[in-house]
């Protein structure tokens, strides 16, 4: 699996941790799939391709602003409950931000 699908991967886990704590649904509700495939559609899109940074680490901002206000939410609620659901991608979405930080930005 490449960064990007694992990135996609990891935002799927926390939209869907953030939806069933927030929501209190079986499976994502309407809002939650809305966002989670705006982020994927971006994410796959990304014009840097295989050198593709964080998104929260990279300069161009290709979220509309209040998706990405949504997007930052839904990490910040779901990220410390991964930790009990799915540690090694929280292991691995931290390394992944640590090394995407280091590539240079055009």
């Amino acid at each position: 699996m490449d960064h990007t699908e694992r990135e996609i991967e990891t935002l799927r886990r926390m939209i869907s941790i953030h939806c069933r704590h927030n929501h209190r649904q079986g499976k994502l509700c309407p809002d939650c799939r809305k966002l989670f495939e705006y982020a994927e559609e971006r994410m796959k899109k990304c014009r840097f391709g295989k050198d593709k940074p964080a998104c929260s680490d990279c300069k161009v901002r290709c979220y509309k602003m209040d998706m990405r206000t949504k997007v930052r939410n839904v990490v910040r609620f779901s990220r410390p409950r991964m930790f009990s659901t799915h540690p090694v991608d929280v292991i691995q979405h931290m390394v992944d931000r640590k090394t995407s930080g280091r590539k240079k930005m055009p």
